[in-house]
């Protein structure tokens, strides 16, 4: 952990956060002093807001109910508390969303004391929230970046995966179009508690035009104790959009100078932003930003990058489109995304089922890995008169360097390649430690005083 400088912790831009840090531990201090809750460390903070980790404690002193409690930066900036109340009205209209951060009710007179998920209160309002436990999809690829680092000095048969297989990726892109669907079409559920949720859908619902900011650092991943799989989080847990302090309801009125962006056009946008996430091409009628994930006469995809699925990165291609109506809208994206999951699924347990006696050369056979054909060895016992033996074969080792080398393009992963890349990112908490851990609480070194210094 690297500890920040003299010169970082005067400037402005952690100065501004200490102050809203301090100001809302000196709120909540009596509840911690009475054991109802307990802070953890700081999760983030930005421009606008300071994210804390609490525990909501059992009677008998231990954690309970995580929750992550967002504080505005700056008391004296009216902007900064209109973006935080603007967020909590955003949060209560998507109450019961799956795949949209849900708002967490406390305690009511911690509520009252801290002016908790309180749109219209005149003093500081704060946000809480539930605790994605694995972090953003940001930290989830710089780990990925990190593995690549150091697995060289693992043994291989321990080193973590360096790539996020198809399957995951078709599931993440499946969250986020439904958190797309959320917002547009709002489920208004007047309720707001922990685990009440609501798959989203585009049936029955009149929709609305909600547009907002989207990146990797907004959407955050959950510890799978809190998300059970399903039939749609079997390989990944939910993973959930969150941060509407920029989001405004579209209107059709608006042009690209009102809404300063040339590529907003209500839901459109988002499904662009969803597109972007997940990153002119041949054989495509329309222009669009996502070309270089496709072939081309005039560009070269690396070669990891084509052997993910063509199917995945035409779709993408489509998200980022140049004009809105070339891409295709919530109920489209979910429908295609629902069937290739379904198509994979399908024929990964085909493979899996089918017995495999002396294959070619060098093929990559799902659910064994890189099997030498004949006059190598297989790991198969040998077939009696007849054909198969009766037994089924030994487990085979895992194939070299399956962490590092995707499953060769029109090749289906197997599920234990997908199992092992659950094990290896989402079972562990891997969160980042706070640098500032150990100066929140102290006296501001010295106050800003040239522009330079913020």
């Amino acid at each position: 952990m690297v500890k920040p400088t003299t010169k970082e912790l005067r400037k402005r831009r952690f100065q501004r956060p200490q102050k809203g840090w301090k100001g809302l531990r000196a709120v909540l201090k009596a509840f911690e002093d009475e054991k109802y809750m307990k802070y953890n460390a700081v999760l983030g903070f930005g421009g606008f807001g300071i994210v804390t980790d609490w525990d909501i404690l059992k009677p008998d002193g231990s954690p309970g109910l995580s929750i992550a409690m967002k504080s505005a930066v700056d008391k004296e900036k009216q902007s900064t508390i209109d973006a935080l109340k603007r967020e909590i009205w955003w949060h209560k209209r998507f109450t019961g969303s799956e795949h949209l951060m849900q708002l967490v009710d406390l305690d009511e007179r911690v509520m009252k004391a801290a002016n908790i998920n309180d749109e219209n209160t005149d003093g500081l309002p704060n946000l809480s929230m539930e605790k994605m436990g694995r972090g953003s999809l940001y930290l989830l690829l710089r780990r990925l970046g990190y593995s690549s680092g150091f697995n060289h000095e693992l043994p291989e048969d321990i080193r973590l995966m360096e790539y996020i297989p198809n399957r995951t990726l078709w599931s993440i892109f499946l969250c986020l179009t439904r958190a797309v669907i959320g917002m547009a079409y709002p489920s208004h559920d007047p309720l707001s508690r922990r685990n009440y949720r609501i798959r989203e859908t585009t049936q029955g619902i009149p929709p609305g035009y909600p547009t907002s900011e989207l990146n990797n650092l907004l959407v955050f991943v959950a510890d799978p104790k809190d998300s059970p799989p399903d039939d749609e989080h079997r390989w990944a847990p939910i993973v959930k959009i969150a941060d509407y302090g920029c989001m405004v309801e579209w209107n059709d009125a608006w042009d690209e100078n009102q809404c300063n962006n040339p590529y907003a056009m209500g839901p459109a946008t988002n499904i662009y932003q969803i597109g972007q996430m997940h990153r002119r091409a041949n054989g495509l009628d329309f222009r669009t930003y996502g070309w270089r994930v496709l072939p081309d006469a005039n560009y070269q995809i690396d070669e990891d990058w084509v052997n993910v699925d063509l199917g995945l990165r035409e779709l993408i291609a489509g998200c980022m489109a140049d004009s809105h109506l070339d891409r295709p809208g919530p109920e489209l994206l979910e429908l295609i995304i629902r069937n290739r999951i379904a198509w994979l699924d399908q024929q990964a347990a085909a493979e899996a089922a089918k017995p495999v006696l002396n294959p070619a050369a060098n093929v990559f056979v799902p659910g064994q890995g890189f099997v030498p054909g004949p006059g190598g060895v297989t790991g198969f016992p040998p077939p009696g008169p007849g054909g198969v033996t009766g037994f089924p074969p030994p487990p085979p080792p895992r194939p070299r360097d399956s962490y590092r080398k995707r499953v060769p393009h029109g090749q289906v992963e197997p599920d234990w390649l997908l199992q092992k890349f659950f094990n290896d990112y989402f079972i562990e908490d891997w969160a980042e430690p706070d640098v500032y851990a150990d100066y929140w609480d102290k006296k501001t070194l010295t106050p800003y005083d040239k522009p330079g210094d913020y």
